[in-house]
C-alpha cells in the first residue's frame, strides 16, 4: 500500500493551477496507473487483477478474471472506506466488505481509509477476501496518508491555505515523505509567487513539547506544531508571517 500511494503521487498536493479539479475518480485513476509498474507473478501487473470497488467482487468478474490466470494468482481490491475494523471496511451505502482473516491497521485515527484486501480462488472457484490493511487518508478527493485526526485536520488548513494562495497568483505545494517504518515525517510546503521567487517551510508535527524538535539546522522557516498551537492562531499567524516576509536575495 506504502509504495503505491507513493508511486501514484498521493503524497503530493499540487497546487490548484496544476492539479485542476480533483475527484474521487482521479485519486483513483491515479492508483490503477501505478498499479502497471508492481507484479504479482511474473509478467502479471498489479493493475490487472486490482479492482477499485467492490462491485466485480460480489458480481463474479473478479472471480472470473483469476480462473484465466496461472493458479493462485492473487486479486486485491482497494476501496475507499467510511471506517474499518479487524473484520471489515464499511463502505457507506453499501454493505460491509468483510475478509475472512483480518483487517490491520491505525484504528485509533478515525476515517476515511483506503483498504487494500487481498483476494484468492477458494477450492471450488469461488473468490475470498482473505486479509487487509487499512490506511488513514486525508479525504475521498486527496489520498494523502495520514497518522492521525490532528494531522488530518492540519492537512485540511493547508489545503484551504493553498487554495486562498493561488487566487493571489502564488502556487503552493504541499507534500510530505511517507514511511509506515518513519511514520513522523515532515510535511513540506513549497511556495513559488508571480515572480518566480521560491520558498520552502517545513512543519514537524509535535504530540508534545514543540522544544523537544530541533528546527531543521536551526532554520527559522521550520516549524514544530502542536494542537494547542493549531488550535490557538500561532500556527496561522507563523505561515502568515513567513508568506509575508521578504524573499532572501
Amino acid at each position: 500500500m506504502e509504495e503505491l500511494l507513493v508511486a501514484s503521487g498521493a503524497t503530493v498536493i499540487a497546487s490548484p493551477g496544476s492539479r485542476g479539479d480533483s475527484s474521487l475518480v482521479d485519486a483513483f485513476a491515479s492508483l490503477s496507473g501505478a498499479a502497471d509498474r508492481f507484479e504479482v507473478a511474473p509478467e502479471i501487473p498489479l493493475s490487472q487483477v486490482l479492482w477499485t470497488r467492490s462491485g466485480p467482487y460480489w458480481n463474479g468478474e473478479m472471480a472470473r478474471t483469476l480462473r484465466h490466470l496461472p493458479t493462485g494468482t492473487p486479486g486485491a481490491v482497494l476501496l475507499h472506506a467510511q471506517g474499518a475494523g479487524r473484520r471489515a471496511a464499511l463502505l457507506g451505502h453499501a454493505q460491509p466488505f468483510v475478509v475472512t482473516e483480518e483487517i490491520s491497521g491505525d484504528f485509533d485515527t478515525p476515517g476515511p481509509y483506503l483498504v487494500l484486501v487481498a483476494c484468492r480462488l477458494d477450492e471450488t472457484g469461488s473468490i475470498d477476501a482473505v486479509r487487509g490493511f487499512a490506511q488513514p487518508i486525508l479525504s475521498s478527493r486527496y489520498f494523502m496518508p495520514v497518522q492521525s485526526a490532528f494531522e488530518r485536520d492540519v492537512f485540511h488548513a493547508l489545503v484551504a491555505l493553498q487554495e486562498r494562495l493561488d487566487t493571489h497568483g502564488t502556487d503552493c505545494t504541499i507534500l510530505r515523505s511517507f514511511s509506515g517504518q518513519a511514520p513522523e515525517q515532515p510535511i513540506e510546503i513549497q511556495l513559488v509567487d508571480r515572480t518566480g521567487s521560491r520558498r520552502e517551510l517545513q512543519i514537524q508535527m509535535a504530540a508534545g513539547d514543540p522544544d523537544t524538535i530541533p528546527a531543521r539546522n536551526g532554520d527559522a522557516q521550520s516549524y514544530a506544531l502542536t494542537p494547542e498551537r493549531f488550535a490557538d492562531g500561532s500556527f496561522v499567524g507563523w505561515l502568515e508571517g513567513q508568506i509575508a516576509a521578504p524573499r532572501p536575495g
